[in-house]
Formats: C-alpha cells, sequence, structure tokens
C-alpha cells in the first residue's frame, strides 16, 4: 500500500530551511535524474533510504515540471514503475481561478534527500523528499511569499499502465490497486483544521486538493506535508500518518551519524575532499540497496543491485562484505545473513512479497 497524506500547517514568519545549502559539499554525489521510459526502465539511479522498498528520482534535466519521478517498487512485478509522477503541484491565485505558473531553479541531491526548488511572482517554493521509515516517505513542501498571496493548492499524480491496475476513489481518498498482489497504492489528502479535501480520478491520473485557500502576507511561510506509504498488508488497513516534522528531525539525524565517519575519513596520498565524496558515494550506494524485511524476507538485507532485475534479492556472498562496510557507518544495521555458499542465493522478490513464492536455496 503507498499513502500519500497533505497536511498543510499555518503561516509562520519563519524562513524556509535549505539543507542543500547546508549539505553544499556533499551534493550530487550520484546522479538521481531521470524519467522512466517504461515500466522496467532501470537505466538511471533511483533514491532509496531507511530500507524502502520504493523509491524516487529527479525528473530528467530539462523537465519544467514539479514533484518527482516515481514510485519505482521492488516488490511488484520483479520491480516496475508503479508512478510516473509525484506530489506534482498545482498552485491557482484564489482570488482569480489563475494558475501560478512556477520556473524551475534548481533541483539536488542530498545525503538523504531530493530537493527541487521553484519560483513564481511573489513565492519562493521548495520540495524535498526524504524517508520517515521503511514505508513512508515524505515530501516537504515550503511556500515562503514575497508578497501577499492567496493560494489554492492541490496535489496531481499519474501511475504507469501496469496490467491489472487500476484507480478509485475512497471517500476524499484515491486508491490504487495491483493484480495478483496484496500490495495498494493509497493516496491521502489532510487539510488543516476544518478544511475539506477532495478527490478526483481520471483513467491514470489523479488529483486531491484542499478546498480552502492558503493566504500567506509577505515575509510568511507555510510547510505542506506530502506522505507516499508503501504497504502489503492484506488486510487492507487504512495506516496512520506520521509526525513529518519529527520524521524530518529524524532523518537529519541519522543522516549525520552517517556522515561523521565520512568527514573524518582520510587516504594517503589523495585530497580529503575527494576521499570524502568517493566515501560518501559507497555509502548512498550501500544504503540505497538496504531494503527492510518484508514478506517471506525476515531480515533486512543489501541487494547486488536494483539497476540489475537478476540481484532483485539477497545473496549470501555478498551479506558479509556489506555487513563489513556497514559497520564503519551504520553498526546498527546488521546483514540478513552470513557468508555461505557464494551460489545460494536468497530468492527474487516478488514472488514472496506479492504472495506467490518462498525464498530459494
Amino acid at each position: 500500500m503507498l499513502v500519500l497524506a497533505l497536511v498543510p500547517a499555518k503561516a509562520t514568519h519563519a524562513v524556509p530551511t535549505d539543507p542543500a545549502m547546508e549539505d553544499a559539499n556533499h551534493l550530487d554525489v550520484l546522479d538521481f535524474h531521470g524519467t522512466p521510459r517504461g515500466i522496467k526502465d532501470r537505466s538511471f539511479n533511483i533514491f532509496f533510504d531507511a530500507g524502502a522498498w520504493h523509491g524516487y528520482s529527479l525528473p530528467a534535466s530539462g523537465d519544467g515540471a514539479t514533484g518527482f519521478s516515481g514510485p519505482f517498487v521492488h516488490s511488484l512485478q520483479g520491480g516496475v514503475w508503479a508512478g510516473t509522477q509525484f506530489a506534482q503541484m498545482r498552485l491557482e491565485d484564489a482570488d482569480n481561478g489563475q494558475a501560478m505558473v512556477l520556473t524551475p531553479v534548481d533541483d539536488h541531491s542530498g545525503p538523504g534527500y531530493l530537493e527541487r526548488h521553484a519560483v513564481a511572482p511573489g513565492l519562493d517554493v521548495r520540495q524535498t523528499l526524504f524517508y520517515a521509515d521503511s514505508r513512508t516517505a515524505v515530501v516537504k513542501i515550503e511556500l515562503a511569499a514575497s508578497a501577499a498571496r492567496a493560494i489554492r493548492l492541490s496535489i496531481e499524480g499519474a501511475t504507469k499502465p501496469l496490467a491489472g491496475s487500476r484507480l478509485e476513489v475512497w471517500g476524499a481518498d484515491v486508491v490504487q490497486h495491483f493484480a495478483g498482489s496484496p500490495s495498494r497504492l493509497i493516496t491521502r489528502l489532510r487539510g488543516d483544521g476544518e478544511a475539506i479535501t477532495w478527490a478526483s480520478v481520471n483513467e491514470r491520473r489523479y488529483r486531491i486538493g484542499v478546498g480552502s485557500a492558503l493566504s500567506l502576507r509577505p515575509g510568511e511561510s507555510a510547510t505542506i506535508f506530502v506522505e507516499q506509504m508503501l504497504t502489503d498488508d492484506p488486510k487492507g488497513g487504512m495506516p496512520a500518518s506520521v509526525d513529518d516534522r519529527e520524521a524530518w528531525k529524524r532523518n537529519r539525524e541519522r543522516w549525520q551519524a552517517y556522515l561523521k565517519p565520512v568527514q573524518a575519513s582520510h587516504l594517503s596520498g589523495v585530497p580529503d575532499e575527494v576521499a570524502q565524496r568517493v566515501l560518501l558515494k559507497a555509502v548512498t550506494t550501500l544504503l540505497g540497496n538496504w531494503p527492510a524485511a518484508r514478506g517471506d524476507l525476515h531480515h533486512d538485507g543489501v541487494m547486488p543491485s536494483y539497476s540489475n532485475p537478476d540481484a532483485n534479492g539477497f545473496w549470501t556472498w555478498g551479506s558479509g562484505k556489506h555487513a563489513a562496510a556497514l559497520a564503519h557507518f551504520a553498526p546498527a544495521r546488521k546483514a540478513c545473513s552470513s557468508p555461505g555458499n557464494p551460489s545460494r542465493r536468497v530468492g527474487g522478490v516478488a514472488g514472496r512479497l506479492e504472495g506467490g513464492g518462498r525464498a530459494a536455496g
């Protein structure tokens, strides 16, 4: 199940923080730009973190839309793109109903997040995608006004044409079902206070909005959170939302802990800046290949590479190496198995998570 919850916060005078400014030396160690050409496209890097089975990318360079590519879901059909866009914003002037055109400024990948920055007349907009846990991705949307603005905001999304996939509206939620799988994609918008929310579906596209306008005076800002959760709960219960602000704080604390050994690293004969960037690339790759326990996989582990569909599982010959590497910066994470027969694979992912198979070997 994939859940999206959008929670507008009250306007404040606080200046939105830009994590990219704080992480200037740690940006774009991997290129996460890409727009999938098909449901199986693995030709570019995908951002995963916190053991998540669903990942995202920054849209291909030159894409003028907001939001992110995704999600790519390991547990569906051996790994497919379930969506083409996530958290694309639609902003309208509440006074005249005209669409507000957002102009892209830049985008970056940082340690533990993806960030997009755009502007409109009198408005600065930042979207930061991060993970609250292995099931929940969050997009923090920050709106900062330099002129008085009354804004109506909605979120649009689009799904991939997967066989047997269908969208429907449940109240104010949008639910995507997948043939032969307990996984569901649930999109939910929560308004602030008594705000009325609404949802609509048109074939493979959906839109969810807040009924009331968001009013900002010059110098004021507002923060909106969008959640997206993937779960394979066979009971089909509706998951609770997370504390998004606390989740962002925990994300920053977790990644600061990962960065400490990187910042302290030194390799003789290599400039520290180069050595640290290479090490951060390794850290990002290992964590991106780390999915949490799910389905018949009763322990966390590391995939050799999500880019190779034949490696969409855990392999005992690599687990010892992964554990040794992770011990340097993430000692709390343990490999799912000990080194053993180097030809033994702990099964393919899709069957186990969709209820159709057991771990092999």
